[in-house]
């Protein structure tokens, strides 16, 4: 599978005033699972746009939780709200020896 991902730019966000969650496309999710694999657990996700089996919410709060997932977890995703970027890139290398891939979708 060789899929091409259109990338455009992230609008510059400004925290508590402007949109903080994208929702990843599908085709990237695609490229992703081919990549790394399956998909196991969404750290950052809602019912609606969870794409994983198993996912933390915002009533969850990935943040307070150890994301000890199991061993049947291989690949972790995180797609975050831009403006908890930053918490979310400290938390994974916190956890970075628990599966094989901790996966965050972040601007750069």
């Amino acid at each position: 599978m060789n899929a091409l991902i259109k990338t455009r730019r992230v609008p510059v966000q400004k925290p508590h005033k402007s949109k903080q969650t994208y929702e990843t496309p599908p085709e990237l999710i695609a490229a992703v699972e081919h990549r790394f694999g399956r998909i196991g657990f969404d750290l950052a996700a809602s019912a609606e746009n969870t794409k994983a089996p198993r996912f933390y919410s915002k009533e969850t709060d990935s943040l307070k939780q150890s994301w000890s997932l199991g061993p049947s977890v291989q690949v972790a995703w995180c797609n975050p709200e831009l403006g908890l970027a930053g918490a979310f890139a400290e938390h994974a290398a916190k956890v970075r020896m628990l599966r094989r891939w901790t996966l965050l979708l972040v601007p750069m």
